[in-house]
């Protein structure tokens, strides 16, 4: 009868033992899901984050093409022998970084 009590002990401490591994189990499961999940939501931010730079990488390549557009007719009609003004050639000259190339009426 003892042995039968012992064993019945045992089969219980072993189940309770099983039991609180497979709690264990679930619990990391569970810390596991909600790591992919983070990830996976940091990884949608990310991709639209980069959607949104290359969005205003292609603006500012349209933009920079049409700058260039109109610096190629600007250089065009200088070669063509539009003077400049005297003001425009000496910040040329100069380096004047306060020149405002749009209030020049040659380059606009």
């Amino acid at each position: 009868m003892d042995a039968i009590k012992k064993k019945m002990q045992a089969m219980k401490l072993e189940k309770d033992n099983a039991l609180d591994r497979a709690a264990m189990c679930e619990q990391e499961a569970k810390d596991a899901n909600l790591r992919a999940e983070k990830a996976e939501e940091e990884a949608r931010q990310l991709q639209k984050k980069i959607q949104t730079i290359e969005n205003d990488l292609d603006q500012t390549q349209e933009g920079l093409m049409q700058v260039n557009a109109k610096l190629e007719e600007k250089e065009k009609a200088l070669q063509n022998g539009v003077p400049r003004p005297p003001r425009v050639r000496a910040a040329v000259i100069f380096g004047d970084p306060r020149l405002i190339w749009d209030r020049c009426p040659v380059f606009r």
